[in-house]
């Protein structure tokens, strides 16, 4: 292949950038499945001729990851993989629906885990946007398939208030959801007009994400 020379890096990572993008917007678990392959190829191929040592080590490293990877742990890496291609890249719904399998809601649970730390270290309106888009896919999956019927019936009622929720109301759902999984969230700084107003924060304590609704804690203004 005419790019597989050391001329043609530039190339394979516009290739790469091309295909995460098909990826985002995938259908159907075949077209998961070609276009994992097809980056996985383009990931070889920048281990062996990116002009940079430190970037060839890490596609190497990324490609072997990949090759042995769960598909929760092939989400992670395309999405490390797009990140450092400058992309705000968000696993597709295909992706999301091949977890949705009663042994899957522990993984749904971890992605879910991972999206709200990627969320609140955003830094731009799009990403706050595309990952609220993948944390809503989430927490629709486990609305589904959560093996506690009380559980399922909470996520259920958190996606459908999620959906309707002004801002201010979103940050108060991710808080609470972020509450339940052992987590503290911090809302993104950049999210401002009655969410957040200069540096404050709303934090969440650990606890019980489903109960006590969505009370928070507003940290003073420096």
């Amino acid at each position: 292949m005419a790019i597989m020379d050391a001329a043609g890096w530039e190339q394979i990572e516009d290739l790469i950038v091309q295909n995460l993008g098909r990826y985002e917007l995938a259908q159907d678990r075949n077209e998961v499945e070609q276009l994992r392959r097809t980056i996985l190829r383009l990931m070889a191929a920048l281990a062996e001729i990116h002009p940079n040592r430190v970037e060839r080590e890490r596609y190497d490293a990324k490609t072997k990851e990949f090759e042995e990877a769960s598909d929760a742990q092939k989400e992670n890496i395309l999405l490390d993989i797009g990140r450092g291609l400058g992309m705000v890249f968000v696993s597709p719904g295909a992706a999301t629906a091949t977890l949705a399998e009663p042994e899957g809601w522990e993984q749904i649970e971890d992605l879910l885990r991972q999206n709200l730390r990627r969320y609140e270290q955003a830094q731009d309106r799009n990403e706050v946007e595309q990952l609220r888009r993948t944390i809503f896919r989430l927490m629709a999956a486990l609305a589904e398939i959560h093996p506690d019927r009380v559980k399922r019936e909470r996520y259920n009622a958190r996606t459908k208030e999620f959906e309707e929720a002004s801002d201010a109301q979103k940050e108060n759902v991710l808080l609470d959801i972020g509450k339940g999984l052992g987590m503290i969230v911090v809302s993104p700084f950049l999210l401002t007009g009655g969410v957040l107003y200069g540096v404050g924060l709303f934090l969440r304590g650990l606890g019980n994400a489903f109960t006590g609704g969505a009370l928070g804690r507003f940290v003073a203004r420096k």
